[in-house]
């Protein structure tokens, strides 16, 4: 009997581990996709240049149009943040890309939640107001 019993707790225990597990990648949809640059605040996105946001397990990388970066994110429910977000240091000769990169990566700094309609990514900052749309790559 007792090593029923014991048999029947570690079973229970092996199911409510499973269970947990499974809930921390639900957690994380963006986890495995990747998106391009549609519009940045009001204006679209630079013609030509892919601007590309690749995200991992609680880490982001991606290309600017001019700089590869990379950092860390986390989401929980419809929040984000970014943080210990680098890039390279190429020089970005066109003045409008250069302003879209600097735009890009001062919206990385102030998203606070994002929202997902199907193929469609916004980040949102901490009043609600989009700050960038992205399309899935």
């Amino acid at each position: 009997m007792r090593k029923a019993t014991a048999l029947l707790i570690t079973i229970l225990a092996i199911v409510i581990l499973s269970a947990c597990a499974g809930t921390a990648e639900e957690e994380n949809p963006l986890k495995g996709t990747v998106w391009s640059l549609e519009t940045i605040g009001e204006s679209a996105a630079y013609p030509g240049v892919d601007v590309i946001v690749d995200f991992g397990d609680g880490e982001v990388r991606g290309n600017t149009g001019c700089n590869d970066f990379n950092g860390q994110y986390k989401v929980k429910g419809d929040t984000i943040e970014f943080k210990d977000v680098s890039m390279t240091m190429m020089a970005c000769q066109n003045p409008s890309l250069r302003a879209q990169e600097n735009a890009f990566l001062n919206a990385l700094q102030l998203a606070r939640s994002y929202h997902t309609d199907g193929n469609m990514l916004e980040l949102l900052d901490e009043y609600g107001e989009t700050l960038m749309i992205l399309r899935r790559y």
